[in-house]
């Protein structure tokens, strides 16, 4: 349950507070804030945009969940949690895994924050929105 924080903690030296807060500041204004810079010039980007937001949402409020998959990878997340890397030997219930390992960090990530399956899927949204304004900027 580490945030950037807390591992930015662990690896400065002790009292040094005030280099992690300027790291933190430094990485949110490269990475972060300029994910947010959406061409406002065209008013088609901001339409498909929300559009975008208010369809994920009304889906994730709406659409029952299958939980096949989500226990799956939850299966096979644990079996990396607890120091299996063998892929012949990680399985779930609906067959050997069948993604690289990044997919199970990344998921690993979400298990050992205990987040309930809507925030995971708000999470997800948030990427797919990020994803899109991405592809605005590029074209």
């Amino acid at each position: 349950e580490k945030s950037i924080s807390d591992f930015l903690a662990d690896v400065l030296p002790a009292g040094h507070a005030k280099i992690q807060k300027a790291l933190m500041r430094r990485f949110c204004a490269a990475y972060l804030l300029p994910l947010l810079e959406i061409p406002t010039t065209s008013s088609l980007a901001w339409l498909v945009l929300v559009l975008d937001l208010v369809l994920t949402a009304l889906i994730i409020w709406k659409v029952p969940f299958t939980n096949v998959d989500w226990e799956a990878y939850m299966a096979e997340v644990d079996a990396v949690l607890r120091g299996e890397f063998d892929y012949r030997n990680i399985s779930g219930p609906t067959g050997p895994i069948a993604y690289p390992a990044g997919f199970c960090w990344f998921y690993g990530a979400f298990k050992q924050l205990n987040l309930d399956l809507t925030t995971v899927q708000v999470i997800f949204a948030g990427f797919s929105l990020a994803n899109m304004v991405i592809l605005m900027k590029i074209y």
